[in-house]
């Protein structure tokens, strides 16, 4: 996250630095002075390249090994994603449906996702339904249906029974903000015994480490190897996550 900040003041500053330049100068000046201004664009395009490459890091969450032993569980339930706002419960089932051949994300805060759950009651068309909508034709395969936001329908909620009795082949995993707190409020229950749970917490110091591609010391973390040696750098590092947390946004 330091990493990311300084960078970014960096291609600020260049830029700044830029506009100021080409505002003042004349032609024959611009022509003359021409090496700073290449010096400048360089400084600019090598942060851009750096900030760009950090972005795309993945931070590897250890809640995918859960989610793994659940898909071969002998008596698989829907399952529910518990979390806060923000904690990474999208984008976690979004890197687990890269091992599925058939991927399924409904957000029932769109109108036209929480609409399809109103026109039957019957699994295999609300299953048809799903792939006509999502423009994906019906394949041998494993499948996941991810919907999210799930507070939003009463249906939705009712229909992860009939997933559970009717198609247990078709993995399902659902999740929303304050997930409890709001189905309290709209008196919305899941079915009982016809659905399982996962809490996701914040990032843990391991997977701290790794969003911060410090995956050497994370080695040495997760194998209590922690030398003296490196034991000032791997404290300093904990006292960073300790003072952000452990919220992906702030760790990329």
């Amino acid at each position: 996250m330091k990493l990311t900040v300084c960078l970014l003041q960096e291609i600020v500053k260049y830029t700044v630095i830029l506009l100021q330049y080409f505002y003042n100068l004349t032609p024959i000046l611009l022509q003359k002075n021409h090496n700073y201004t290449v010096i400048l664009l360089q400084k600019c395009y090598i942060c851009t390249v750096i900030l760009l490459q950090r972005t795309k890091r993945m931070i590897r969450r250890l809640a995918i090994h859960k989610l793994r032993e659940w898909r071969f569980s002998e008596d698989r339930k829907p399952l529910i994603i518990r979390g806060v706002r923000q904690v990474g419960k999208t984008t976690l089932v979004k890197e687990f449906a890269k091992e599925f051949d058939t991927f399924l994300h409904l957000n029932l805060e769109r109108s036209k996702d929480s609409e399809l759950f109103e026109q039957t009651d019957d699994v295999g068309q609300l299953l048809q339904s799903i792939y006509f909508h999502k423009k994906q034709e019906q394949k041998d395969g494993s499948v996941l249906l991810f919907i999210d936001e799930i507070q939003n329908s009463k249906k939705a909620v009712a229909m992860l029974r009939y997933f559970y009795e009717e198609a247990p082949e078709i993995h399902v995993i659902v999740a929303g903000s304050l997930l409890e707190t709001v189905m309290d409020v709209r008196k919305i229950s899941f079915p009982v015994g016809r659905v399982e749970f996962m809490s996701l917490r914040p990032c843990s110091f391991l997977e701290f480490l790794g969003g911060l591609g410090e995956d050497f010391d994370k080695e040495l973390v997760e194998n209590f190897s922690v030398e003296s040696v490196v034991h000032d750098r791997v404290m300093q590092l904990f006292r960073e996550y300790v003072l952000v947390g452990g919220m992906p946004a702030v760790i990329m």
